[in-house]
């Protein structure tokens, strides 16, 4: 981060220290710190107006934003040792999402404790499939296994199509993580649960 990006920042940042109490200010302050990509600043913005505000909006705001900083904190550790750009396990064991990886690896263990404490203050069910996107991916990267299988299976049909759609691209991962740590998974009440939504569901 640089230029005018910085000093904008910077001066909205001064602003709202002179004045904690103004939420307008504090707004400010997160999206020039996300346009900027200084994680920091994203993750101690959006913590403040979550604290501020107490809302659902807040809470997923910062919870993303903790979960962003967790995934590029690994990024560069793993950068420094086998040198950026240069080796394929960098990318492979980034915590966040890609292409061909629609979601991302198993974070640290306790990194993202926040970011689920955080979600457990939103509403349920999910308003849009957004939400559920990122309240999954957040449960997955955390190795929270159980809890986003159960949250995969009660949020991830009704209402539109990519609900269903992030349901079907979880659950293999889930299940692809549980087996990994030698845990059953029930395929066959999976495919029955999907193949029953699929006959009922006119959109589809």
């Amino acid at each position: 981060m640089g230029g005018l990006g910085d000093l904008t920042l910077k001066m909205y940042q001064s602003f709202w220290d002179a004045q904690p109490e103004r939420t307008d200010l504090g707004e400010q302050v997160f999206l020039n710190a996300a346009a900027a990509w200084d994680t920091a600043a994203m993750v101690a913005s959006s913590r403040k107006m979550f604290n501020l505000v107490k809302s659902s909006v807040w809470a997923r705001v910062a919870a993303w934003s903790e979960w962003v900083q967790v995934g590029l904190s690994r990024f560069l550790t793993l950068s420094l040792i086998v040198g950026f750009w240069t080796d394929q396990r960098v990318t492979q064991r980034s915590p966040q999402p890609s292409p061909d990886r629609p979601f991302a690896e198993t974070a640290p263990s306790g990194s993202l404790r926040i970011s689920t404490t955080l979600l457990s203050t939103t509403a349920r069910p999910c308003a849009t499939s957004d939400h559920l996107w990122l309240r999954l991916q957040i449960l997955i990267s955390a190795g929270d296994l159980e809890e986003a299988y159960r949250f995969a299976r009660e949020e991830g049909f009704g209402g539109s199509l990519a609900r269903a759609w992030w349901r079907m691209e979880a659950v293999p991962v889930i299940f692809g993580r549980m087996a990994e740590k030698g845990k059953e998974v029930d395929w066959e009440g999976e495919w029955s649960a999907v193949e029953e939504v699929l006959k009922g569901d006119k959109e589809v």
